[in-house]
């Protein structure tokens, strides 16, 4: 309600609130001023009460949801809960203890699959005569066995100690070069000189010489985004081994508490959860940065930026704010997509129609756009909008009735994502900007590119049928999961123009967002398709190039000590492919021998290159007829299970017991725990603040 101006009040007359001047100061030709409503300040006591309670009806809605599951938990016990369910608050509390040495289960996982390797082998008239030797398997399931042994500890780590002892000291003169050196990345990281419009980087340049001051309070979300402008610098001036950049890392971790207790929602709020995203998925953090991400989702709900559009903007100046946050916008849309599409993860955000609308290329502070910013900027959206509109697609057609029609839309999208990098011919214009001075731009081509395939491979392990009627790795998925690892030996192959700069050194650091985020679904595609090939020559190149990935992470491994429990496990992955190749080729060699002829049967072309739809269809037939030949290790087979979404997980694979061993499911068990390690959960968060508000 509004108050009555300052002249009426003092003079104890009614006033009519008139804007701009009320009745009464305009009979007595005055000056009318009104005054607004002070508001409280909130007590901190008060927040604390209302944080409690939220976490308590958070309790008792899981608990009833629960009942209703007939799976009524012990009312002593917080009822478990899964980072791939639900994006809701979990009390730290209530965690399960943490897996210690032989009794994790990644240990056991590795252990029950080489005894029932041995115990298949030992059962003859269960094994053709032409199995591999149980030696050579043995050897290279140990070296897999304590790879993965090394691989869980890294989930024992307590935030403890982690932070005690990392000193992090940098000179305003140092931490300003960061500074620059940042403003020039982001510049590069989505679509050239775009996001920098919208952000004060001054601001940022100014950090350095003001962060110390007693007499200066900064935002907290300035500060961690200070920090992470400061761990990226670092990382590009110094190198991958700088142990400085990992300390701005953990200091930029430090302060995140303290950012989400004084956190409004505001835009600072969500660029830097945006930020942070992706910052967390370089240091393969994989849950914290989906906590991350959840809160800028919840921060875009809460400004009402995911409906932006649904009114015009008032005035030009508003316009040219709310370009900037449909940047925002349609950069989270991205990533939620990606965490769904790849980590099973629920949508936090929606893309609706005609509620935001695309950004513009046109701009008052970009009136000359390039090619090179046009060409990203349409394939980015372009990649967007048809994977939002193929998962709204699955939404509208569940149960098995509808599947046919799924499977032909995910066919009909990946169709028009391989004819989309044809038609923008992306993929050469990144072979030959990498020969040009401008190598950013080679690896921003390459990153879009990746993300393209990567979606392809990871719909289609999304919407794979439920019957033997489709090939384990089908065309499609194979070219894709080619292509992206072609990509990533791309650009860690040596080129023609001499050693590599230190711009292409700090990307090969940086790049592990490449690693982390796209590589592993055509990784562990390609191990599919070693396994389920029954010709060890149409499946050596891939097999070549997966030891060729292993040998990058180990250069990588040999300055980044977190790569090595990743790099540790590809290679005993290769021992076990390569054991296998190497004893096909034998009973090949040992059968042509006895039988005087040779027979390869058909395989899948190793072309990397998109194929047209007729080529396509011409091969599957090809595909389908190989995978019924003769096939040394058929009893290794396993009947297809696609009910998961994306990525099977772990309790579906009973390895230990009875029947026959099934090697495919330990290598998609493998897979989904493999990428939903949550490697540094608890480093940072003290007071588990983080989960606040995921529901809402």
């Amino acid at each position: 309600m509004k108050l009555a101006c300052l002249r009426c009040r003092n003079h104890k007359i009614k006033c009519n609130k008139g804007e701009p001047v009320c009745h009464q100061c305009i009979t007595a030709k005055a000056d009318c001023t009104y005054v607004g409503r002070k508001k409280r300040p909130r007590l901190a006591q008060q927040k604390l009460q209302v944080r409690q309670l939220s976490r308590r009806l958070e309790y008792v809605e899981k608990h009833l949801q629960q009942e209703e599951n007939a799976s009524t938990p012990s009312p002593l016990e917080n009822p478990a809960s899964s980072e791939s369910e639900t994006p809701s608050y979990v009390s730290p509390k209530g965690d399960a203890p943490p897996e210690n040495g032989r009794d994790s289960w990644i240990y056991r996982l590795a252990s029950d699959a080489r005894q029932n390797f041995e115990k298949v082998h030992a059962h003859g008239m269960n094994v053709p005569s032409d199995t591999p030797d149980t030696s050579t398997v043995n050897s290279a399931m140990s070296s897999l066995n304590e790879a993965l042994e090394d691989l869980g500890k890294l989930r024992i780590r307590s935030h403890e100690n982690v932070l005690k002892g990392r000193g992090f000291e940098l000179s305003p003169a140092m931490a300003s070069e960061c500074m620059k050196t940042f403003c020039e990345m982001i510049d590069s990281m989505v679509i050239p000189e775009v996001f920098t419009k919208y952000i004060d980087l001054d601001l940022l340049n100014a950090l350095p010489h003001i962060t110390h001051s007693p007499f200066i309070t900064i935002d907290p979300a300035i500060r961690v985004s200070y920090y992470a402008a400061l761990y990226y610098g670092l990382h590009r001036l110094n190198g991958p081994e700088d142990g400085l950049a990992q300390a701005a890392y953990y200091k930029c971790l430090e302060a995140v508490p303290t950012w989400l207790n004084s956190a409004t929602g505001s835009d600072m709020d969500g660029y830097t959860a945006a930020l942070l995203t992706w910052t967390a998925i370089t240091n393969f953090d994989y849950q914290l940065s989906w906590k991350f991400h959840c809160k800028a989702c919840q921060w875009l709900k809460q400004a009402g930026i995911d409906h932006l559009d649904k009114l015009h903007a008032a005035t030009l100046e508003e316009e040219n704010t709310r370009q900037g946050l449909r940047y925002l916008y349609w950069h989270v849309v991205q990533t939620d997509l990606l965490f769904r599409l790849f980590y099973g993860k629920p949508p936090a955000i929606k893309w609706v129609p005609h509620k935001v609308q695309v950004p513009s290329l046109f701009s008052p502070q970009n009136m000359q756009p390039k090619a090179s910013q046009s060409i990203l900027f349409i394939v980015w959206i372009r990649h967007i909008v048809q994977t939002a509109e193929l998962f709204q697609f699955i939404e509208d057609h569940p149960g098995e009735t509808q599947q046919q029609e799924v499977f032909d839309e995910v066919d009909s999208y990946c169709a028009r994502l391989e004819a989309m990098i044809i038609e923008w011919n992306t993929d050469s214009l990144m072979r030959s900007a990498k020969k040009s001075e401008n190598k950013s731009l080679a690896f921003l081509y390459g990153d879009h590119v990746t993300a393209v395939y990567a979606s392809i491979v990871g719909m289609k392990r999304l919407t794979r049928r439920k019957d033997n009627r489709q090939p384990l790795v089908d065309a499609t998925t194979l070219r894709a999961a080619r292509k992206v690892i072609e990509i990533i030996l791309f650009f860690n192959t040596p080129g023609d123009t001499g050693p590599p700069t230190m711009e292409e050194i700090y990307f090969l650091a940086i790049q592990s967002s490449f690693v982390a985020f796209f590589s592993f679904c055509a990784i562990f595609s390609l191990y599919e398709f070693i396994l389920a090939c029954s010709d060890p020559e149409a499946c050596e190149n891939d097999l070549q190039s997966l030891e060729h990935i292993g040998a990058i992470m180990k250069s990588t491994s040999d300055t980044r000590a977190e790569f090595v429990p990743i790099y540790n496990t590809v290679k005993a992955l290769n021992k076990v492919s390569r054991s296998l190749q190497d004893d096909r080729r034998r009973a090949q060699r040992s059968l042509s021998q006895a039988t005087g002829s040779v027979d390869h049967p058909s395989a899948i072309s190793l072309s990397a290159t998109p194929l047209s739809e007729a080529e396509a269809q011409q091969q599957a037939p090809q595909q389908a007829a190989s995978a019924v030949l003769a096939d040394p290790f058929r009893p290794f087979s396993p009947p297809l299970d696609f009910s998961n979404p994306g990525f099977p997980s772990l309790p579906d694979f009973q390895i230990s017991g009875p029947g026959e061993v099934q090697p495919l499911d330990f290598v998609r068990a493998l897979e989904s725990g493999f990428m939903e390690r949550n490697w540094h959960e608890g480093w940072w968060d003290m007071d588990g603040d983080i989960n606040v508000g995921l529901g809402a």
